[in-house]
């Protein structure tokens, strides 16, 4: 059942003794009758009714009950990107084009961070959409194309499946056949990028900005053509556009850090970091690379801080752990350090300098036989590692295994290390 309601600033949907309900307000519809194109309203009710197909309304039956399960933030966010995969099926069903099916979400959405919102941010949903439209499109006869939109649609299949070469020849033929098919032109960079033909990707973009001149990821990934290409004013010159498109989009100054970092201007690429972090606290990438920064002048515990962050993000990513333990090291917290280690380790089992990081930890922890148990580990695995048979060699002096130190430390010089040759000449002969 679908109902007006002067009172309600948006649409609703929610479920009632067996029925299914979409509530609309008045004024709402109005303002998209006034501002967007004739799909609009059957985008907003193919939105509702994927709420409903993927069981997202809540029965208000459960609200009298107090028996409603509370929801997150992010699964609100989620629910509402299944709801815009639908629609955009549906309206690529019925055949509206792509930027027909996108046209409400572009108008009434935004690129701000979406931390604390119900509703993704404008990229994510536009994705989403674009996603679904593609979608209904695959039931095609792949193997006999007869139209610009049937390459594509199999370029973007061979794309997924990292057939990068076969993808930019469909690619081709659709661009052959309709040379306005933008998105082909979009695509096709993208491919060249991750292929290395800088020069042939930014040729694209710039076909596709021509008619898309707000399109920032299109400006951003240019940028970074550009950079490989050493063109750096240029580079900086799309992601300044981008940020003035909206300044509230926090990958162009994440990727404007990168570049500046790229050129050894760190101290101007972290304050671009702040900015990006400041819009979207959880952004994982401007945070590390904030947290490198951070290490290289040697402020590890405003780097661990990072890296907390991070870690509490995605508590999963050993990586992290690792990096967070070698700043511990730096500031004297060994058992941290070996923690994190460890953790590391648990996925990360063959990296031989973490066990012999984790043996110096043990070492200043006056804790010689364990450190010692790693630094065998670490030359298990690498036979030619010099700082483990040297570290080895003080550790088991330590315990007064001086013939294994002297062995460990003749190995060492073997290899290299040249203080080991001192002590062995020295202290072993």
């Amino acid at each position: 059942m679908i109902q007006a309601c002067s009172n309600l600033e948006n649409a609703i949907t929610f479920k009632h003794d067996g029925n299914n309900y979409i509530l609309y307000g008045e004024r709402f519809l109005k303002s998209i009758n006034d501002n967007s194109n004739l799909w609009a309203k059957t985008f907003l009710l193919a939105h509702e009714i994927g709420h409903h197909i993927h069981g997202h309304a809540i029965d208000i039956s459960l609200i009298d009950n107090d028996k409603l399960k509370k929801i997150s933030l992010d699964e609100m966010r989620k629910n509402e990107l299944e709801a815009d995969n639908f629609a955009g099926y549906i309206l690529g069903k019925l055949g509206a084009s792509l930027e027909e099916t996108s046209n409400l979400i572009s108008i009434l959405t935004n690129y701000e961070n979406d931390l604390h919102s119900t509703h993704p941010n404008k990229s994510k949903r536009l994705q989403a959409i674009k996603n679904g439209f593609f979608n209904s499109k695959k039931n095609i006869a792949k193997n006999q194309p007869n139209s610009a939109f049937d390459y594509f649609l199999i370029a973007k299949d061979k794309y997924i499946k990292n057939d990068y070469s076969g993808a930019i020849i469909d690619f081709n033929h659709a661009i052959d056949l309709d040379p306005n098919l933008l998105e082909a032109y979009y695509n096709r960079a993208i491919l060249k990028k991750k292929l290395n033909d800088f020069e042939g990707a930014v040729n694209d973009y710039n076909i596709f900005i021509s008619e898309n001149k707000n399109d920032i990821d299109a400006y951003l990934d240019r940028a970074l053509c550009k950079a490989e290409m050493n063109d750096f004013d240029g580079c900086v010159d799309d992601l300044n556009t981008a940020i003035e498109i909206d300044s509230e989009y926090s990958r162009s100054y994440f990727i404007m850090g990168v570049i500046l970092n790229q050129i050894g201007q760190i101290d101007e690429a972290k304050k671009y970091y702040d900015i990006s972090i400041s819009i979207d606290p959880n952004y994982e990438s401007a945070l590390l690379e904030r947290a490198k920064i951070y290490s290289l002048k040697k402020l590890y515990s405003l780097s661990i801080n990072d890296y907390d962050l991070l870690i509490k993000i995605n508590p999963n990513n050993n990586y992290i752990y690792s990096l967070r333990g070698k700043c511990k090291y730096e500031i004297d917290d060994f058992i941290g350090c070996i923690m994190d280690l460890e953790r590391y380790l648990m996925e990360f089992n063959n990296d031989f300098e973490s066990y012999n990081l984790i043996g110096i930890c043990k070492f200043n922890l006056k804790d010689y036989s364990a450190a010692i148990d790693y630094y065998n580990s670490a030359i298990n695995l690498n036979l030619n590692f010099k700082s483990a048979y040297r570290n080895r060699g003080i550790a088991k002096e330590k315990i007064n295994d001086f013939n294994g130190a002297c062995l460990d430390w003749k190995k060492a010089f073997e290899l290299g290390c040249i203080d080991c040759k001192d002590w062995y000449y020295k202290l072993c002969k």
